[in-house]
């Protein structure tokens, strides 16, 4: 079974997150997130992939959670994926990638329920008792 490495980084900023509006597949609002590379740590990819589609630079990050996702597919077509999920504190301005988003903004966990989110974040805010009705 084929699988890929990916690394996501949930940056929150006086209680709102940072999520970006995707222009590639899979669609939705997303947090940061990315392949590791096959010559970098899951640490160091999530530095790397929050630089290049944000210009943050994390200055924190603590591993929130882990799972192999089966169901996950991605543009390169791979439906497995082994996710290690950040929380992070980032500094510095955003400045979005336009080959990775269309936008991004910092939303509340109240408006991040009425998002379309790509799937595996919801999943990952469901399961992060991030999503619920407890506002």
């Amino acid at each position: 079974m084929s699988k890929h490495y990916s690394v996501g980084a949930i940056i929150i900023r006086s209680d709102r997150y940072l999520l970006i509006d995707r222009v590639k597949f899979p669609f939705g609002y997303a947090c940061v997130a990315g392949h590791r590379n096959p010559d970098e740590t899951d640490e160091e990819a999530v530095d790397r992939e929050v630089i290049e589609e944000t210009k943050l630079v994390v200055v924190r990050k603590k591993l929130v959670y882990t799972e192999v996702v089966p169901w996950n597919t991605c543009s390169k077509g791979i439906n497995v994926h082994d996710w290690k999920v950040y929380e992070c504190d980032a500094t510095g301005d955003v400045l979005i990638d336009p080959g990775e988003a269309k936008s991004y903004g910092w939303y509340t966990r109240e408006e991040i329920y009425n998002l379309n989110l790509e799937p595996v974040w919801k999943y990952f805010f469901e399961k992060l008792g991030i999503l619920g009705r407890n506002f």
